[in-house]
């Protein structure tokens, strides 16, 4: 199984749907995901400058200064520590592991783009509820003479109506994001 299939079976993020401005939105939006697994994915590689390779450990090095997980506290600055070629960060940023899970990542959010428009585009057909078309829909009805039956109608289309919102299930798996209503 790879990476990708691996991400499309269990979703990575939670979304809603909400209504706004008339229009139907995913909140967080795509993009907004998008750039917090960017910068997940480069907090996560930057971190790895300050971890310094077990077989580099200087064995005339106070212990003090070199803690358990082998980062150098204090006795160098951030950027000697980077600049030695003694971290971790190429091994964590070219390994080949690590930047297929993160290409999959990016491919999942880029297809579940076309699947997130097809979805909302589903509910095209209840936009009369909120659009512009429902105050025109509604001075039209009243401002015609109606008989008690049209009435009648209009409720039972209306219940009709919510019966149906009602069956759309509440949350359905788009990519590696599960979005509920």
């Amino acid at each position: 199984m790879s990476a990708e299939d691996n991400l499309m079976k269990h979703p990575w993020f939670k979304a809603e749907v909400d209504l706004k401005d008339k229009k139907l939105v995913m909140v967080p939006s795509l993009d907004d995901i998008q750039e917090v697994v960017n910068k997940a994915a480069m907090d996560i590689i930057s971190a790895s400058r300050q971890i310094i390779q077990w077989q580099y450990k200087d064995p005339g090095r106070d212990e003090d200064t070199l803690g358990k997980a082998g980062c150098l506290y204090k006795s160098q600055s951030k950027s000697d520590i980077s600049t030695t070629g003694l971290t971790l960060y190429r091994q964590v940023s070219e390994d080949k592991e690590v930047l297929q899970l993160y290409g999959s990542i990016q491919t999942c959010l880029k297809n579940t783009k076309l699947e997130l428009d097809n979805y909302l585009e589903l509910f095209s057909k209840y936009e009369h509820l909120w659009g512009k078309i429902r105050n025109e829909e509604i001075q039209t009805f009243v401002s015609n003479k109606k008989e008690l039956i049209d009435f009648e109608d209009k409720i039972k289309y209306y219940l009709q109506v919510r019966t149906d919102i009602e069956m759309e299930p509440n949350e359905t798996v788009l990519g590696c994001i599960k979005l509920s209503l």
